[in-house]
């Protein structure tokens, strides 16, 4: 079925235009249905070549499943495998000692691979299980062994004795030990062959590594989609090998996870290791095309800009409290509505918004905004506008980031070399309303520029200004700032700084930034005079000459974090020691023990000798926690214990050592019903008064969220807090018992509709005597809705085109190169034919059109030299150039193959043959892909040697042809060579 295949390439070309093997496989198709293939079959003796008039065309091109991969043979991935099963052979021995249902690799006389095999080959309803030696005959070859024999080869077993199965992987290799009587007298152990079949897992994104999934291993094959990526989840990965690069690339998220990403066709072994073990898996980057898409593809041939969407939002809340539940009173009452339109259109992406808050007496219009992104303006592209309401900042010395009512402007110059941005506008507050109009009232204006070169390189440089004016700025601000900011990248290593000038002070920052791996490295340093200002605020650490270090540390069976900032504070210093340092230093620790353990522990210390208000605190803490089972359901505990020293060298009554013991831990009752409690107690010894407080605090409660529908979600929680001998001020404790109670429930039919409703309700109780107790009421509701509009803004543009003869397949028109009339054009859903000159024309109104020649239009002996499908965007007013290009040039293709069923012919049953070097007259080399495949594009007519480079085949396999073969090619047709390979 041709017109299948076609169809199914044709997709896979639009889908994945990078791609070249859709392109390659449609001109094979062409030739096919043009009945311009012959098949170059050798006979077994290794002479000349015969063609053959009716060449068999295999399944595999057009069955109905064409993304399906072959059995896959031994290649040097394999030998790799192997080769880690022998090197891990000791480590895991040991390990499996303390982990019993893992993988033990031993060694066993050859004469149990054999009586294995036996019952192998049975009927599978006759092997399901077989008598081997006993488990303590095994042990004894176990510990008499100290190496292994480079021919290992792994059967996986479960071995049943006394009614416990056990997983054990055994690793079978020659062995001249003799069973002895005694052994012989043992008890046989049954061993159930898990001999599995390839287990393949298609487009899950995530993936975890549990039992089920183990019983697969090795043969465990994974599909990734082309240009998408999954997740593999296991627990505490601790490093990952790829055995042939290029395919996919793989990023570690975290302890626990890596993400595949599929960026080439083919396939790779990959290799995890995590607490269980080693996992071995095949990955596959496939095109993730099913044909029932192809209509649904074909229909977005013409991409239309979306509907121009109408938003409504609405926030309402209340506050209420009281000395008890029948006396509260409102002390709060909000309600804000916000309006938006957003769209596509010619010039860019437009949304606007609108926000009105209820005061006490009116409603006003508080806040709008409408801006432009992505504009487009005939030559005039990659800009950003918007104006009235925005936010905006430059780098932190000179805007550090400013909310105003005006106008901002970005945008990319010189082939994005350059990026300018400008704004002006008003200040304006964010911390809320408190009276109607009062921000509108503010008399304080900023506008500033910003230049960038290089904006999206490693490397680049930033020029910022900034001037404020108006009588209601802060005084100590200036009218001007200036700063110069720049990032250099050498490797592994950033490197960041800024100098800031306001007229009258400089400020200067720097970074070296070096990441690797798992390893993480930031050293900064700043100089800060104590009168420099931004032009909206003095800066963070103002007055203060120091640095600070923070790394990070991710290693295989610990992790650490540390943060140590050194300064001299000349803003508020300490009059008595000006110069004296501060230290602030916080590192923590995260060991796992076991798979559900793990302990963290943690030291702070802050001395602040040059402040005004010198202190010097020392905390530690370590919290160990736990994930069980317990009646069959998860807990989670924890306990953990921390001291504290606080010292202040004017603040006496503020010193205290403190001791606390904390301890936790959650529970699901039922589904959707989870029950925590936390308690801590602690000990604190007053430095001043000499007593000891003993202040300790109970929480518990539960909480409950259930899915009620498909549109209706809701939750419910209740806590209890108690809180006892809080006296004293270094308790840290408010002396207050609560029961806290909360309701709420969501309705969301679509995605575009939502209305929530939830309430509080806290009673509180005092346990001291100058504290009140008091009742608090929160109720909040709301409603979030868009739906579509009927308005559609289009850009309207031109594509014109040509189809030409392409005589030397470069991919392009030469003056020589004519024109092909009567070829038919796809425009979208619009067709057009090429004119006596092969050229064409269609006027368009969408956002994207996909191009294409239809191929029954296309002379006999034709095919294509340049893709024959194109994606165009459509710019206003635009025309669009489009060329398809065609030649009659020969090519070769062929599949390297064992034939495991021996009926001379590739077929899906055969074992194809990845990564085989293939020659051309010497000069132009080409690679079989992962399912043997190989071709030579532009072929010219006349005699070709084509040499099979015996070694780049598996060490296992020899051809069965001649290694260096002689073609006869004539224009306009594909030859098909096929090679065949055998086993030694």
């Amino acid at each position: 079925d041709f017109n299948q295949a076609v169809t199914y390439f044709k997709l896979a070309h639009l889908s994945y235009p990078t791609a070249r093997e859709p392109g390659q496989y449609l001109n094979l198709a062409k030739r096919l249905a043009d009945k311009r293939v012959e098949l170059i079959h050798y006979s077994a003796d290794r002479q000349s070549p015969v063609v053959e008039e009716d060449p068999y065309i295999p399944t595999y091109f057009y069955d109905d499943r064409p993304h399906e991969m072959g059995q896959f043979a031994k290649k040097r991935e394999e030998i790799i495998n192997d080769t880690l099963d022998v090197f891990e052979q000791e480590v895991m021995t040991r390990y499996i000692a303390k982990r019993k249902d893992e993988r033990t690799y031993i060694k066993v006389p050859r004469k149990w691979l054999e009586d294995e095999q036996k019952a192998i080959d049975k009927p599978r309803a006759q092997r399901d299980k077989i008598s081997l030696p006993s488990k303590r005959a095994i042990d004894m070859v176990v510990k008499g062994q100290e190496s292994f024999n480079e021919d290992l080869e792994d059967v996986k077993h479960i071995i049943r004795e006394d009614d416990q199965v056990k997983k054990t992987a055994v690793s079978l290799a020659p062995s001249d030990k003799r069973e002895t009587a005694s052994e012989k007298e043992e008890t046989d152990t049954e061993i159930v062959l898990a001999r599995k079949e390839t287990s393949i897992i298609d487009f899950q994104k995530t993936i975890y590594l549990n039992d089920d999934l183990w019983l697969t291993q090795p043969k465990t094959v994974i599909r990734v989609p082309f240009d998408s990526s999954i997740i593999l989840e296991g627990s505490n990965i601790e490093r990952f090998l790829m055995i042939s690069p290029g395919f996919i690339e793989l990023k570690q998220n975290g302890r626990n996870q890596v993400e595949v990403f599929g960026i080439k066709r083919g396939s790779t072994l990959l290799h995890v290791w995590d607490d269980r073990g080693r996992w071995t898996f095949r990955m596959e980057v496939i095109f993730p095309i099913q044909l029932a898409a192809v209509e649904i593809k074909e229909q977005q041939m013409l991409e239309t800009a979306a509907p121009f969407k109408f938003s409504y939002d609405v926030d309402w809340s209340a506050f209420y409290s009281g000395q008890s539940l029948p006396n509260v009173k409102r002390e709060n009452l909000t309600l804000i509505q916000r309006l938006g339109l957003e769209g596509e259109t010619p010039y860019g992406d437009v949304d606007s918004s609108m926000a009105f808050n209820k005061f006490d007496e009116t409603t006003e219009l508080t806040n709008y905004s409408v801006g432009l992104s992505d504009g487009k303006i005939g030559n005039f592209k990659d800009f950003n506008i918007r104006g009235f309401d925005t936010a905006a900042s430059f780098s932190p010395l000179s805007l550090p980031g400013k909310y105003i009512r005006g106008f901002y402007f970005n945008s990319k110059a010189f082939d994005q070399k350059i990026k300018y941005e400008y704004l002006y506008g008003r200040d304006r507050a964010t911390f809320g309303f408190l009276s109607p109009g009062l921000i509108d009232d503010m008399n304080s204006f900023y506008q500033g520029g910003r230049l960038t070169l290089f904006p999206d390189k490693d490397n680049r440089l930033s020029f910022n200004f900034a001037r404020g004016s108006g009588i209601d700025r802060e005084v100590f601000l200036k009218e001007k700032v200036y700063s110069v900011e720049g990032q250099a990248k050498i490797k592994n290593v950033r490197l960041l700084g800024e100098v800031g000038y306001d007229e009258d002070k400089f400020a200067e920052t720097a970074a070296i930034v070096y990441n690797k791996d798992k390893f993480h490295l930031r050293v900064d340093a700043r100089d800060l005079d104590e009168e420099y200002a931004t032009i909206t605020s003095f800066p963070s650490n103002r007055g203060e000459v120091g640095g600070s270090v923070d790394m990070n540390w991710d290693l295989e069976r610990f992790s650490v974090s540390s943060f140590v900032d050194v300064y001299k504070d000349r803003f508020l210093p300490n009059v008595d020691n000006p110069d004296k340092l501060n230290l602030d230093l916080t590192t923590s620790v995260e060991v796992p023990l076991a798979h559900n353990d793990k302990v963290r522990s943690s030291v702070y210390y802050v001395n602040t000798p040059g402040e005004l208000s010198p202190r010097e605190t020392w905390r530690f803490n370590t919290v160990y926690s736990k994930r069980f089972k317990l009646w069959a359901k998860e807990v989670n505990a924890f306990v953990g214990t921390t001291y504290q020293r606080s010292r202040f060298d004017f603040a006496p009554a503020s010193e205290f050592d403190r001791y606390s013991f904390t301890t936790g831990f959650s529970y699901p009752l039922i589904r959707n019903l989870n029950y925590y409690m936390n308690y801590e107690y602690s000990w604190v010894d007053e430095k001043l008064t000499g007593d000891t407080l003993q202040p300790n605090v109970f929480n518990t409660g539960l909480n409950y969220h259930k899915k009620l529908s498909e549109a209706w979600t809701g939750n419910i929680n209740f806590s209890y807090r108690n809180e006892e001998n809080t006296e004293g001020i270094n308790s840290f404790l408010a002396g207050e018992d609560s029961i806290t109670g909360s309701v709420g429930a969501v309705y969301r039919p679509t995605p575009d509709f939502e209305f929530f409703v939830d309430g509080r309700m806290r009673n509180v109780w005092s346990e001291r005597i100058n504290s009140t107790s008091f009742n608090e009421v929160d109720v909040r509701g709301g409603i979030r809705t868009a739906w579509d509009t009927p308005f559609v803004w289009n850009p309207e543009g031109i594509i014109e085109g040509i189809v030409y003869k392409d005589l030397n397949g470069n991919q392009k028109q030469d003056e020589l190169e004519a024109g092909l009339p009567e070829i038919t054009v796809n425009v979208g859903h619009e067709k057009v034919v090429t004119d006596d000159k092969g050229r064409f024309t269609s006027k368009v109104k969408a956002k994207k059109v996909s191009i294409g020649v239809e191929l029954d239009s296309v002379p006999q002996g034709f095919i294509f030299s340049t893709p024959m499908l194109v994606d165009v965007a459509i710019a206003q007013k635009s025309v669009n150039h489009v060329e398809f290009g065609l030649t009659t040039q020969s090519g070769i293709y062929g599949v390297v193959y064992y034939d495991v069923n021996s009926n001379g012919r590739p077929d899906p049953d055969d074992e194809f043959i990845a990564r085989t070097k293939l020659v051309m007259d010497g000069q132009e080399t080409v690679y079989s892909d992962f399912e043997g495949t190989y071709f030579f594009k532009n072929v010219l007519p006349g005699t070709h040697t084509v040499r099979i480079d015996v070694n780049s085949l598996p060490i296992e396999y020899l051809p069965k042809i001649k290694i260096e073969n002689e073609v006869e090619v004539t224009e306009g047709t594909t030859y098909v060579f096929h090679v065949p390979v055998s086993r030694k």
